[in-house]
């Protein structure tokens, strides 16, 4: 019976952060406080993936690299945009 209520509560908080994200990806709003991905980045700036991954090597957008993946704060990207 615990179990199944567990596996339940882990099925809904899934999903309210499935929808969640989802939200942030249609309202297109940075927010300083979280983490993007570089395809998001990339979105968010309006250019390639790999032009993301090339400001971040040089030093333009803080980012960092994490199992693959550049990590990018929204607040990095505001401040590009901001430039």
């Amino acid at each position: 019976m615990i179990w199944l209520t567990l596996f339940r509560v882990g099925t809904l908080m899934s999903l309210a952060a499935a929808v969640m994200h989802y939200y942030d990806l249609r309202t297109c709003e940075i927010h300083s406080t979280r983490i993007y991905s570089s395809s998001e980045a990339a979105r968010f700036l309006g250019i390639s993936r790999k032009a993301v991954i090339e400001l971040v090597r040089k030093k333009e957008i803080r980012g960092r690299l994490v199992k693959g993946n550049y990590r990018i704060t929204g607040h990095s990207i505001i401040e590009y945009l901001s430039q």
